[in-house]
């Protein structure tokens, strides 16, 4: 680390809990969350439909932990993985990320989803 920018760290490690609630104020709130616009347009729909098979584990949400029942919506993320639709828009408010595997929710550049160019 260049010696310039040691003065400016922080050990919140050390910080007592009256000076996070002080440093929170100073630093404010920063959002990671989508808009209602992008995630309207770009959220993946779908139902859930159950296929039974012998033995067969009950899918469930990893947001809310219920199982799936028959024609739940779902939203997919990117990523592929699928949500109760309410519980994954909630979610995608907060933070554009997948819960299972932290990678990106929804592709989005300045707010609005963006989709691939197709050429032919």
């Amino acid at each position: 680390m260049h010696p310039h920018y040691r003065d400016m760290m922080l050990d919140v490690d050390s910080m007592s809990y009256e000076e996070l609630l002080a440093l929170e104020d100073r630093m404010g709130f920063v959002s990671t969350g989508l808009s209602e616009e992008a995630l309207l347009s770009s959220l993946t729909h779908s139902k859930y439909f159950l296929f039974i098979e012998e033995n067969a584990l009950k899918e469930s949400c990893s947001i809310c932990q219920e199982d799936y029942e028959e024609e739940d919506e779902l939203g997919t993320l990117d990523c592929g993985h699928s949500f109760h639709i309410a519980c994954i828009e909630q979610w995608l408010r907060c933070k554009n990320i997948c819960p299972i595997c932290k990678s990106t929710g929804l592709c989005t550049r300045l707010g609005i989803a963006s989709f691939p160019q197709f050429s032919m």
